[in-house]
């Protein structure tokens, strides 16, 4: 079958949830052990560290 004829290639891992920009962020050890025990004091299911970090600019913004 020509390579024209295949349907293409099927997309790995989840759909897409949001439209949005890709942030890059470096997080140093300590920063990071503070994102977790805030995580971990969250009811189940747990939030994910971007989810959270979400939360935490969302409420920061809100604030203002």
């Amino acid at each position: 079958m020509r390579s024209a004829d295949r349907p293409p290639p099927k997309r790995r891992g989840p759909p897409p949830t949001e439209v949005g920009t890709l942030i890059g962020v470096r997080i140093r050890a300590e920063l990071l052990s503070a994102l977790d025990a805030v995580i971990a004091q969250e009811p189940d299911p747990k939030p994910s560290r971007a989810d959270m970090i979400r939360r935490i600019l969302k409420a920061h913004l809100d604030e203002r």
